[in-house]
C-alpha cells in the first residue's frame, strides 16, 4: 500500500481539561441555574436542546479561572500543533441544557474561527456530538467499515472534564438525550487576535 497523506484535513482536538472533581460540581451547580431557553431558529420545534440567556458566561466571575483555563488549553494546541503564532481568545460562550429525550439540529458557528464544547455532566447515553460537512460527492460509495478518511458524519462520546474543539464553519449536532439526567455542557467561540493575514488582506484583530 502507498502512504496516505490526509491533506487538507480538519483538525479537531480532544484535551482534558486540568479542573478538579469540586470545580467540576461547582460549575455544574452555577449552570443549572441560569435561565434557558430555545434557540430563536429553533423555537418552534418541541424537545429541542436549550442554551443560556448569558451569551458571555465565562466571563462572570465564577467561571473567569474555566476562560483562563480553556484559553491557555486551546493556546497550547496552536502553538505546539499547528504551530501558530497568534493568541487565541474566547468571544461568546454559554451553556446548553438537553433534557431527556431531546436533542440540537444541524448547525455551525458564523463569525468565529474555533468553536469547544466543554463535557460537564455526560455519559454515554445523554447524546454525542455529531458532525457533518454535508459535501455532496461524485459517487456515493459505501465501505465495508467507515473510518476517518471515508465517513461523511462522525460522533464523538466525551467524559466530564473533556472539551472538543473544532472549526467552527463544520455542522454538528447533539444527539438524542437517551438518559435519565439533564445533560449540562459549555460551548464557545474563538478568534486569533493580533496581526492575522498579510499583504492587501491584512488586518489586526
Amino acid at each position: 500500500m502507498g502512504i496516505i497523506t490526509p491533506l487538507f484535513a480538519d483538525i479537531f482536538n480532544t484535551s482534558n481539561l486540568n479542573i478538579n472533581d469540586k470545580q467540576l460540581d461547582n460549575i455544574i451547580k452555577f449552570v443549572s441555574n441560569q435561565n434557558y431557553s430555545k434557540s430563536g431558529q429553533f423555537s418552534g420545534i418541541e424537545d429541542i436542546s436549550l442554551i443560556s440567556s448569558d451569551l458571555y458566561i465565562l466571563n462572570n466571575k465564577k467561571l473567569k479561572f474555566l476562560k483562563k483555563v480553556i484559553e491557555d488549553d486551546f493556546n497550547a494546541f496552536m502553538k505546539d500543533e499547528l504551530l501558530y503564532e497568534n493568541k487565541f481568545k474566547i468571544t461568546t460562550s454559554w451553556s446548553t441544557k438537553t433534557k431527556p429525550n431531546s436533542i440540537s439540529h444541524w448547525h455551525n458557528h458564523s463569525n468565529s474561527y474555533y468553536s469547544g464544547v466543554l463535557y460537564l455532566n455526560t455519559n454515554e447515553k445523554t447524546g454525542a456530538i455529531s458532525f457533518n460537512k454535508f459535501m455532496s460527492p461524485t459517487f456515493t460509495l459505501k465501505p465495508k467499515m467507515y473510518n476517518f478518511f471515508n465517513c461523511r458524519t462522525h460522533l464523538f462520546n466525551l467524559k466530564p472534564k473533556q472539551v472538543l474543539y473544532f472549526p467552527s464553519n463544520i455542522y454538528h449536532k447533539i444527539e438524542k438525550n437517551e438518559s435519565n439526567i439533564i445533560r449540562y455542557s459549555i460551548a464557545f467561540n474563538i478568534l486569533p487576535t493580533g496581526k492575522v493575514g498579510w499583504g492587501d488582506s491584512e488586518i489586526f484583530l
